[in-house]
């Protein structure tokens, strides 16, 4: 399932940067490439530096949103199981103990139970930590080229790039959650580097987006399935009916 999303997240992309190409005759890659004919090689590797770590704060943030919101599902989940508890020692309605209700009940525990699991094996939050160490490192590197940014020693350039590998190298394991969209979102800041058309930006806020919904279309599936099951604990079948058919002569009289 979520290899297919990410093919669909690539055709887009494709699609996209096709059209881009197609209105500009010369690509956005070829003008990058003009560019770094005219830096020195420590200027070339302080934008590289620049650009990863900025990619690495980016993703930093992706993960660590994903851990708050496994955790506020988790707790979400958890509290509607206690709700529905209650509901039924109660004896509210006759729907409480419906069939459906303890199907819900169960699918809802199995979710959580899940869901933790993958928590614990994926665990963003460490790799957030990670991804945002790696990022301070290199910003670190990239303030130690600042003053050589016109430096064309052969030697400095080798020490520094050497550098640069090793702090890649020390978080190349937890770099797994690897998303192009980190890199597009950094190239939008880099203003000093990359200038992004009007037409790139759409595509990468677009992107974006598309991202954002492959991430978490099932926790806002799950979200919109518990509202309707809460609604139907508390009123019932009957009571939605009459509600949707109050609401719908209205519209209509409107």
């Amino acid at each position: 399932m979520r290899k297919s999303l990410f093919s669909i997240y690539e055709v887009f992309d494709l699609f996209l940067c096709k059209i881009y190409r197609s209105i500009n005759n010369k690509s956005k890659k070829d003008k990058d490439k003009d560019k770094d004919i005219k830096m020195s090689p420590i200027a070339k590797l302080r934008k590289r530096v620049n650009a990863t770590a900025t990619t690495r704060f980016y993703r930093a943030r992706r993960l660590r949103l994903k851990h708050k919101v496994s955790n506020a599902t988790i707790i979400y989940i958890s509290l509607l199981l206690i709700f529905f508890s209650l509901m039924q020692a109660y004896a509210v309605n006759k729907e409480v103990n419906s069939k459906f209700v303890l199907v819900m009940q169960i699918f809802g525990s199995v979710f959580v139970l899940i869901l933790s699991l993958l928590k614990d094996v994926e665990n963003h939050l460490g790799a957030s930590e990670k991804m945002y160490s790696c990022g301070c490192a290199l910003i670190e590197l990239k303030q130690e080229l600042d003053p050589l940014i016109d430096c064309e020693d052969v030697d400095k350039y080798t020490e520094y790039f050497e550098k640069y590998n090793a702090i890649l190298k020390s978080y190349e394991a937890m770099a797994a959650d690897d998303n192009k969209i980190d890199y597009l979102r950094a190239k939008l800041e880099l203003t000093e580097y990359y200038k992004t058309s009007p037409f790139e930006r759409v595509r990468i806020y677009f992107l974006g987006f598309l991202t954002f919904c492959m991430s978490y279309v099932g926790y806002l599936i799950f979200l919109f399935s518990s509202i309707f099951i809460i609604f139907y604990v508390i009123f019932g079948w009957d009571k939605i009916g009459k509600i949707l058919i109050y609401l719908f002569n209205n519209n209509s009289i409107n």
